[in-house]
């Protein structure tokens, strides 16, 4: 972890290196992963909540909603066209299925 010295270095250096690290460790075969966990409820569970389990805002207890893990996500490869495969993502096409 940096300092806040450190940051204020390191980041007016090169304010992407985060990113620098990151292509550096992949390029290495360091791969970084990450378990991935969800909480579920039953659709007839929603309404015993003291919350709305649907406000994005709310954190479910664990104790209502344990986690489970569903898998295990691995960055292995560096993308072949970083604005199409990253920046450009959110850009999809929908299938146009209303008709």
């Amino acid at each position: 972890m940096l300092s806040a010295e450190d940051t204020k270095k390191v980041v007016g250096e090169e304010w992407g290196n985060a990113t620098a690290d990151l292509y550096a460790e992949i390029g290495k075969g360091n791969f970084p992963s990450w378990e991935l966990y969800v909480q579920m409820l039953a659709p007839e569970d929603l309404n015993k909540c003291a919350f709305n389990p649907l406000d994005a805002t709310k954190i479910w207890p664990e104790k209502i909603a344990p986690p489970m893990k569903i898998g295990k996500m691995t960055l292995n490869r560096l993308p072949d066209n970083s604005f199409e495969t990253t920046e450009q993502a959110v850009f999809f096409q929908i299938p146009d299925v209303w008709n």
